[in-house]
C-alpha cells in the first residue's frame, strides 16, 4: 500500500498527474488530507480512499508548530501566499507530517506499505506493485540513501537519552561508537550508521501491529522535542539545514530525516529488523533527488518508482528563482500566477526536462505527465 498527504488547493495538480499516469493503481492507495482540503479533491472521492488528519489526536506542540496549508481559496492564493503563510507563523512546512499516516495503518492492520511523497511517480503495473509488496519480508525497512551525516555521536545521544527519558521509551535509543557501527553488517548498504535516509519515501513490513506502534511512538516524540526546542527552549531564525550540528539547542532542525534514519538502526539492533538503502542514482547526475527505487527483495531487478521533484508544481514553495540545479533548464517564470500559466509558456522545455530522465512524458496546456516506461 502507498500512503501519501494532499494539503491545499495546488496540490490537486499532483493528484491529477497521479490519477493519470497511473490509473489501474488506486486500490493500492492511501491518501492523507484534511476536511478543508478535501473538497478541492472531489473528483476523485469515489476512487481513492482519504484520511482525514483532523481524526488524529495530536500534542499541542503538534498543533501548534506543524501548520496545515489549507485555509487558501484556489491555486493562486495557494501559490502566492503559502511561503508567507509560514513566515507569519515563524514555522515551517512540517514534513514529517506523514507520521500521522500510522494511525489509519494501525487501524487496518495493515503492516507493508510505503509512506512516499505525492509527486513520487509510481509504475502504472498493478501486478508488479503486487509483487514488489508481497516480496518484502516481514521485519524488513526501506528507504533511498540521501547523505552521510557526521554529525558527533555524543550529540546524538544527548537528543535521543532526552526523548528516551522524556518520553518514556522502553527501548535502547543509543548510537554506538564510529568503531562499533563500522563493524556492523547488513545493516545498511549505504552508510551504515552515517546514512541518511531521504524523506520520499519510507517502507515499512512490520512484524507485528506493536512494533509499528512502538515506531509511530518514537517517531513522534522525537518529532515534538525536536519541535518544543527548536521553537520554545531556543527560537532563532529557521534554518533550513537537516544537520544535528546544533541538535543540543534544536536549532537547525526541521525537515529531520535523520530521526527515522536512527529508528531504523535501533530497530535493527534492539528487535532484528532489516534496513535496506534501496536506491539506484542515475549514472552522471550531481542532483541527488533524480533516483529510481527498484525491488531487491528477491524479484528481478524492476524499477518500482522514480522520483524526480517537478518544476511546474514547486511554485508555491517561493523557489523563484528556482533551485540551481534547474538553471540551465532557462524555464520562462514571467508568469507564475498558476501551474497552467507556467506550464502554458514552458511545454518544450519541461518535455525536454523530463525525458532527460527517463520518462515517457506528455506535456498540454495545463498539465505535464511523465510516466514510468514499462520494461
Amino acid at each position: 500500500m502507498f500512503v501519501f498527504n494532499l494539503f491545499g488547493p495546488a496540490l490537486k495538480y499532483r493528484l491529477d498527474v497521479f490519477d493519470r499516469c497511473n490509473p489501474d493503481i488506486s486500490d493500492y492507495v492511501i491518501i492523507m488530507t484534511d476536511r478543508k482540503s478535501y473538497p478541492f479533491y472531489k473528483e476523485y472521492h469515489d476512487k481513492y480512499e482519504f484520511f482525514f488528519i483532523d481524526d488524529v489526536v495530536r500534542d499541542e506542540i503538534s498543533l501548534k508548530y506543524e501548520l496545515i496549508p489549507s485555509n487558501f481559496i484556489d491555486e493562486q492564493d495557494h501559490i502566492k501566499n503559502l511561503k508567507s503563510f509560514y513566515e507569519e507563523n515563524k514555522t515551517n512546512y512540517p514534513y514529517d507530517i506523514n507520521r500521522f499516516c500510522f494511525h489509519i495503518m494501525i487501524e487496518k492492520g495493515i503492516t507493508n506499505f510505503c509512506i512516499i511523497d505525492s509527486d513520487t511517480s509510481v509504475v502504472n503495473d498493478i501486478n508488479r506493485v503486487k509483487q514488489f509488496f508481497n516480496s518484502v519480508p516481514k521485519g524488513s525497512m526501506y528507504a533511498p540513501f540521501y547523505m552521510y551525516e557526521h554529525t558527533e555521536i555524543s550529540q546524538k545521544n544527548k537528543f535521543w537519552s532526552e526523548v528516551k527519558d522524556i518520553y518514556e521509551i522502553e527501548l535502547d535509543l543509543k548510537i554506538p561508537t564510529v568503531e562499533v557501527a563500522d563493524n556492523l553488517t547488513n545493516l545498511f548498504d549505504s552508510g551504515k550508521i552515517g546514512c541518511i535516509n531521504d524523506g520520499y519515501q519510507k517502507g515499512f513490513h512490520f512484524n507485528r501491529i506493536e512494533d509499528m506502534k512502538l515506531f509511530y511512538k518514537i517517531w513522534n516524540s522525537a518529532v515534538s522535542h525536536l519541535l518544543k526546542r527548536k521553537m520554545e527552549i531556543a527560537p532563532k531564525p529557521i534554518e533550513d539545514n537537516m544537520s544535528l550540528d546544533t541538535v543540543s539547542d534544536g536549532r537547525k532542525i526541521w525537515s529531520p530525516e535523520f530521526v527515522c534514519s536512527n529508528l531504523f538502526f535501533f530497530f535493527y539492533k534492539n528487535l532484528g529488523y532489516k534496513h535496506i538503502a534501496n536506491m539506484i542514482i542515475n549514472p552522471g547526475d550531481t542532483y541527488p533527488y533524480s533516483c529510481e527505487i527498484r525491488n531487491q527483495y528477491g524479484m528481478e531487478d524492476r524499477l518500482i518508482c522514480r522520483h524526480r521533484p517537478k518544476p511546474e508544481d514547486n511554485l508555491y514553495y517561493g523557489e523563484i528563482p528556482p533551485r540551481g540545479a534547474w538553471h540551465n533548464y532557462t524555464f520562462d517564470y514571467s508568469n507564475i500566477n498558476t501551474i497552467k500559466d507556467f506550464v502554458s509558456n514552458n511545454k518544450e522545455k519541461l518535455e525536454s526536462y523530463y525525458k532527460e530522465y527517463k520518462f515517457e512524458v506528455e506535456v498540454t496546456d495545463t498539465h505535464v505527465y511523465p510516466k514510468i516506461k514499462l520494461i
